[in-house]
């Protein structure tokens, strides 16, 4: 408990030491191998946020494919580790906010983390070192006012588009801590939000993210020279799944 405490006090500099400081202090695993071709992992997002390698960025992928969870280990880590960090995240529903925060909110009651924040209310968290965290649901009067260094549009293809239109005007840099906007999304419509957003993201300057299924999975046993054996094949026909280092089972994929 003590070496976790002391390493909580600890500011990562390296993708390695962010790895490790996710691992060890709030005792989460990330995918971070990339299998399939032009594809990125989830802690490839999540290092990159962190060490604001970009303003804006777009990461599409699979349900179930820790989208949301990787806002939520991103939200911590900026909440302990860069003072007066302000995140406003906003989801589709109210519920799908609460997902994101309920990640931030089970990593910090965490014996180790418990004495790090003042308040854990319902929509709102607030931290010892004036970092905070607000939640909201997407409507222009919801998105409206506030202005973080931090902004997290969860779930955008249920977005209406004038709406995140609005929402990417939000986020403004203080306290020598950067701006920057997240949006997050399975796209499953032709001509959704995420599909226009896409589209449209080398226009606007944003860093596009993609993973599916093969990067979010375990490792498959099943070696390479006999994948025909595979019940995911042929879809696995051009990736190596043994380097997989995700968290979903195989057998559910298959179901």
């Amino acid at each position: 408990m003590t070496v976790r405490r002391s390493l909580a006090q600890t500011i990562p500099t390296t993708n390695d030491e962010l790895y490790n400081w996710i691992k060890y202090v709030l005792k989460r695993t990330v995918p971070n191998v990339a299998v399939c071709p032009n594809h990125s992992s989830p802690f490839d997002f999540i290092a990159d946020a962190y060490f604001d390698r970009f303003f804006h960025a777009l990461a599409v992928a699979n349900r179930g494919g820790s989208k949301t969870m990787s806002a939520g280990l991103l939200t911590t880590v900026n909440g302990l580790t860069k003072p007066g960090c302000e995140t406003f995240i906003v989801g589709s529903t109210r519920h799908q906010a609460n997902y994101c925060y309920e990640h931030v909110r089970d990593c910090l009651l965490d014996e180790a983390l418990k004495d790090t924040f003042i308040e854990l209310l319902k929509e709102r968290i607030s931290w010892k070192n004036k970092s905070r965290l607000h939640i909201g649901t997407q409507s222009i009067r919801g998105v409206s006012g506030a202005h973080p260094q931090k902004g997290i549009a969860d779930e955008v293809e249920e977005w209406e588009w004038i709406v995140l239109q609005h929402f990417m005007g939000i986020p403004l840099e203080k306290h020598d801590i950067k701006a920057q906007m997240l949006y997050l999304s399975t796209r499953h419509r032709l001509f959704g939000p995420m599909s226009k957003l896409w589209e449209e993201a080398e226009t606007r300057g944003i860093k596009k993210y993609i993973w599916c299924i093969f990067e979010t999975m375990e490792s498959c046993k099943v070696p390479q020279n006999e994948k025909e054996k595979c019940p995911l094949f042929p879809s696995c026909k051009n990736v190596n799944c043994q380097l997989s280092n995700g968290f979903r089972k195989k057998d559910e994929i298959v179901q």
